[in-house]
């Protein structure tokens, strides 16, 4: 074979090989972080000391109405 065809053969073959490696690189965009093990829980503070609990009602309603017989 002549020695110029081999190079461009060669070289083809390195511009495929490249191709092959980047082409989907390219496509598929940012690798996802290394550290996905799933999501993390939410951890919030425990209250220091029991408080008793308070409720309240809000009638958003407004005032009731007394009908007249």
């Amino acid at each position: 074979m002549e020695q110029r065809l081999k190079e461009r053969l060669i070289g083809a073959a390195i511009l495929v090989a490249l191709a092959v490696w980047l082409i989907p690189w390219v496509l598929d965009g940012r690798a996802p972080p290394a550290d996905d093990g799933g999501p993390v829980p939410l951890q919030l503070p425990a209250p220091k000391a029991k408080a008793p609990e308070r409720t309240q009602t809000i009638n958003l309603a407004g005032p009731s109405q007394q009908s007249t017989v």
